[in-house]
């Protein structure tokens, strides 16, 4: 193991700063994470032999600090990320050895969708190559893939535009310290909510970057393709999107905006970034406030659902009914006939207020920066 461990020290010791710093964040706790060796739960070496990794790539992970599998499990995006729409993969198995080998097919996939999963072995990575993340089905998730014979990372966004192999590889380490300092600045905040302890799935993690970037990657309104919005201006940003969408898209932006930067100050008014000093920031103060925050926005949200569970309003439908009875037929089927779901002129109000209460929640707890 000594030669593995000098070969991949770069690799090594990133993880273990990027680990120590989401520890340090709160966004993980200490029991989260594994340090080798791995007891509890362990590395099944037979099961990644049987998925057909190579010896160094085996060695490699055993001796690789690990988020354990009850904060990722699930291999759905509610589990740890370590990058945007990416969680991060755990090769411990707390099965004794009896995960679903298909899982692990999707893990040295080298295809771009379901339909490629599911096919051949010419379509999986090569042996020598294992993810530190899995991206998720919406882009721009981003697969970060290791190479033992060259210590370089692969980043692949599974959008198909670019295969796998046509993404170059860098250094590990100055990869796995870009992420980190990326993190550091809060241009990607991470967000865990402790009070989400649903059945059997670990809660709510998420790294979250500008939802600016997330809307260049789709089609802006009835457009058919995305419509470029410039990152670095939120205004002209909005302003773009009023003129393709109207005030609706931008009412949803805003406030996807201000929920980022809301999480960027809760962080800063806690004393992260204020020196070089990490004593600066107050983790104990951050948990309570971040407590309080998600405790309310919860709140807001659960009101926000209520209110629009029911249809279109009564004076909408019987425009639509003048206007397009075919479309006012469709959603009366969708609603089997049933106008009750209908809404009256004060349900409306009720809506539009409920959803303004939520807007003004996250424009108030951005502070100065809000948008």
């Amino acid at each position: 193991m000594d030669g593995i461990l000098e070969k991949h020290h770069g690799l090594i010791a990133s993880v273990t700063r990027l680990y120590a710093l989401l520890i340090q964040m709160r966004y993980l706790s200490p029991a989260d994470v594994s340090y080798p060796p791995h007891t509890s739960p362990p590395v099944s070496v037979p099961l990644l032999q049987t998925i057909g990794f190579d010896d160094e790539v085996i060695e490699l992970i055993q001796v690789l600090p690990a988020i354990k599998p009850a904060v990722t499990w699930g291999w759905h995006m509610k589990a740890a990320q370590i990058v945007p729409r990416s969680i991060a993969v755990s090769y411990l198995d707390p099965s004794g050895g009896h995960v679903d080998e298909g899982l692990f097919d999707f893990i040295r996939s080298g295809g771009f969708d379901n339909q490629h999963y599911a096919e051949a072995n010419a379509t999986l990575l090569p042996p020598w190559m294992f993810r530190l993340t899995v991206a998720g089905n919406v882009p721009p998730g981003l697969d970060l893939i290791y190479n033992v014979q060259y210590r370089s990372i692969t980043e692949w966004t599974q959008i198909a535009t670019r295969s796998w192999q046509e993404c170059p590889g860098r250094p590990a380490e100055t990869v796995m310290d870009e992420i980190a300092g990326k993190l550091k600045t809060l241009e990607w905040v991470p967000y865990y909510d402790p009070t989400d302890d649903g059945y059997a799935e670990p809660a709510s993690r998420e790294i979250v970057d500008s939802p600016l970037i997330m809307e260049n990657f789709r089609p802006l309104g009835f457009s058919g393709s995305p419509v470029p919005l410039p990152l670095d201006d939120h205004e002209a940003a909005l302003a773009k999107t009023q003129e393709v969408i109207g005030s609706g898209g931008v009412d949803g932006i805003r406030e996807r905006l201000n929920r980022w930067i809301a999480l960027q100050k809760l962080y800063r008014d806690c004393g992260w970034g204020s020196g070089d000093d990490d004593d600066a920031f107050d983790g104990d103060e951050f948990e309570a406030r971040r407590l309080d925050l998600i405790t309310t926005a919860k709140t807001l949200d659960d009101d926000k659902t209520r209110t629009a569970a029911a249809g279109p309003s009564r004076e909408a439908m019987a425009a639509l009914m003048r206007d397009n009875p075919v479309m006012a037929q469709h959603i009366m089927q969708e609603l089997h006939g049933d106008t009750s779901h209908l809404m009256s002129e004060a349900q409306c109000d009720a809506k539009e207020e409920t959803e303004q209460r939520v807007r003004d929640f996250w424009k108030q707890r951005a502070g100065d920066q809000a948008v």
